[in-house]
């Protein structure tokens, strides 16, 4: 902790003294030696301290003819850096400020105190040191065990692609492909070179090593993530453009986010590939290179399936070098922009709830009352154990990483089941159950489907997938009666959690759930999330002064039954009686996507096609209604009581949260698009 102050006031000091050297002449022709006494403070300071308090825990001192500022801190300076607003660092440059001005034979008058501490510190966000109260397992366990994190080099990411495409393609006969079979069926070979090209290196490599080592790495990486996320307010108020900082943000997580992805795809080949006994340990030469292949084949993958669900320009072209090149639309257009709306909202809503991370925590002692009572009873029909039983498995876990002061640890089926049992939290019977639930084990090999699962299940590129590290993050080395087990109660909540939420939030198809309890809870969870959607959109153009009906069949809007096809219902109609139009909006709580792949198969879902099997796609429903809504608009108007006028039916799409379709805007120009935030600012205006 003394470490990280020292750090804050070496990077104050680049914004004071210019500030010094400009305010006071002599301090420029000054060698000045900076001394902070840390004797009588003690680190582990618990207790806030305000600002006023932090007055009388520092002592400024200055020896003029060594040019010495000596500043002493007393108890409880460090509680100041547990207050919300920076007033530590305040006080401490403000400490420095004074010793300046002692230093000068200037007097150091309070209001020019004010002075220099407002224009050395701008604002009360900008700060470098962050006393956060431990939450997380992963604060604590980094008393022990802080992890480094690994990210992909350039070099090798440059070496993956050298050559590739002519691994698989003869020069002789081009180096283009153009249609969406060609183009598939060329990145599907070389997904396959390259697996053939990992799978060769792993069976060298000692798997008990990879796997611990990759876990460790993650670990790094998560918290790194998890520092960007929680100090951006900070970050963003010791600069003057925010923007800027943003983008860097975002790209240091999108850094991040590549590593984990890629180290958690390797831990999936690796259990079944790598050796179990012999085999090399594993060092950060032997990663990166894995770890760009692993890439290389999840955004190829992801290339395959957006060409062949008709989202993505299906030209693939060789580069004299071997590197493959795809049209960039896609990833322009979509990705790219999407992906920054994301994490640029995800960083708004973390620089928003920065004070929380100031303030105790209570456990829950149980999800009782938390969670609905019906879907509580689907979760435990579902798997076997209770919510709560889960999160017990969770803490005793978490609590043996603790007393093995290790993020990542290996222990054997009998002494899980011993520390669980004897746990207040759970027991070996739902122990016993989760171990089976939630663990990926080695199979004859990665590329083979095991029995129950689909292919979809281990493609490494798609989300969702039931033999993921994600849906099984426990890790069982081996077969029989004991095996050993790797544990990263980090992972394991990351996983329990997104599953939790996936279950909760109605996310799951009803196709992968077993119990009839869970299927009903998933089924009735959307509608009353549709619902609630369209009431939300309806109440916010009712308060913007709209008359407004929900849920309308076009039979009811025309009192006739339509001759061609069932035209379904408009989510919600407003209109102002002295206007001549009519909104129809419809509403789409889509669920949120992050892969290339969950883009194009949301994209081709809802962008306004037809689809091969000669359905309509959502977007293309509501669009030919739409159209023909605006030819029996007179009907329209007269049912609505506007009497008989040539009224127009504009047409809305409004969401419940950024989605790519509204990146494809420009492809609808008679179609108005925006996300329910976007729709209260454009109506209430």
């Amino acid at each position: 902790m003394i470490l990280k102050v020292w750090d804050a006031v070496h990077n104050w000091l680049g914004r004071a003294v210019p500030v010094f050297e400009r305010r006071l002449h002599d301090f420029a022709n000054k060698v000045v030696q900076l001394v902070l006494d840390f004797g009588d403070a003690k680190p582990e300071q618990v207790e806030s301290a305000s600002k006023q308090v932090l007055h009388s825990s520092i002592t400024v001192s200055v020896k003029q003819e060594d040019g010495i500022i000596h500043i002493k801190f007393h108890d409880p300076f460090f509680g100041g850096f547990q207050n919300p607003q920076n007033v530590a660092e305040r006080m401490l440059m403000r400490a420095v400020a004074r010793g300046a001005l002692q230093l000068t034979d200037e007097t150091p008058y309070e209001e020019l105190l004010d002075m220099f501490e407002n224009e050395i510190v701008p604002n009360d966000d900008a700060r470098y040191v962050h006393m956060f109260g431990a939450v997380r397992f992963r604060d604590y366990i980094n008393y022990y065990d802080r992890q480094s994190s690994i990210y992909i080099d350039g070099a090798d990411e440059a070496l993956s692609k050298l050559g590739l495409g002519w691994l698989v393609q003869s020069r002789n006969n081009g180096d283009r492909f153009t249609t969406s079979e060609e183009s598939t069926r060329f990145l599907n070979n070389i997904i396959e070179l390259i697996w053939k090209r990992m799978r060769t290196r792993l069976h060298t490599l000692n798997r008990v090593h990879l796997i611990e080592q990759a876990l460790r790495y993650i670990e790094g990486v998560e918290n790194e993530k998890l520092q960007w996320q929680r100090t951006i307010r900070a970050v963003i108020a010791l600069h003057d453009n925010s923007e800027s900082v943003k983008k860097v943000a975002i790209e240091q997580l999108a850094r991040g986010n590549a590593s984990s992805i890629a180290l958690r795809l390797l831990i999936e080949m690796a259990i079944s590939e790598c050796p179990l006994d012999g085999g090399e340990h594993v060092g950060v030469l032997d990663l990166t290179p894995l770890m760009s292949d692993m890439l290389c084949i999840f955004n190829f993958g992801g290339w395959s399936d957006a060409i062949r669900k008709g989202v993505m320009e299906p030209e693939i072209k060789i580069a004299p070098n071997g590197d493959i090149l795809s049209h960039t639309g896609f990833r322009d257009e979509v990705i790219d922009p999407f992906g920054q709306q994301f994490e640029s909202a995800r960083l708004d809503h973390e620089s928003a709830r920065y004070d929380k991370h100031f303030k105790s925590f209570q456990a829950v002692p149980t999800v009782q009352g938390i969670f609905s009572d019906n879907f509580l009873v689907a979760f435990e029909a579902e798997f076997g154990l209770s919510v709560d039983s889960l999160r017990g498995i969770r803490d005793a876990l978490e609590n043996l990483a603790i007393e093995k002061r290790s993020c990542v640890f290996i222990a054997r089926k009998d002494e899980i089941l011993a520390y669980c049992g004897n746990s207040e939290f759970t027991t070996q019977d739902d122990t016993v159950i989760f171990l089976e639930r939630f663990s990926l084990w080695p199979r004859e090999a990665w590329d083979k489907t095991p029995k129950g699962f689909a292919h979809r299940d281990w493609y490494p590129w798609l989300f969702g997938r039931e033999l993921s590290l994600v849906a099984r993050p426990v890790i069982r080395l081996e077969d029989g009666n004991n095996p050993r087990y790797i544990i990263s109660p980090g992972l394991i909540s990351d996983g329990t959690t997104h599953m939790l939420a996936q279950y909760y939030e109605a996310e799951i198809a009803t196709s992968k759930c077993q119990s009839l309890e869970m299927k009903r809870w998933i089924d009735d969870e959307k509608s009353r999330q549709s619902h609630e959607f369209v009431k939300k959109v309806a109440d916010i153009m009712q308060s913007a002064g709209y008359e407004i009906r929900i849920e309308i069949t076009v039979t009811e809007l025309l009192n006739e039954k339509t001759a061609d096809r069932n035209y379904g219902d408009v989510d919600v109609l407003a209109w102002k009686p002295e206007q001549n139009e009519i909104l129809a909006i419809e509403c789409k709580d889509l669920k949120l996507t992050k892969t290339p792949n969950e883009i194009a198969e949301q994209l081709n879902h809802f962008s306004g096609q037809i689809l091969p099997n000669g359905d309509r796609d959502e977007l293309r429903k509501h669009l030919d209604r739409c159209i023909f809504l605006n030819k029996k608009n007179q009907r329209v108007a007269k049912t609505l009581g506007m009497g008989d006028r040539n009224i127009c039916v504009r047409n809305i799409v409004c969401f419940s949260k950024p989605t790519p379709t509204q990146y494809m805007a420009s492809r609808f120009p008679d179609v108005k698009f925006f996300t329910i935030d976007e729709l209260y600012q454009v109506v209430g205006d």
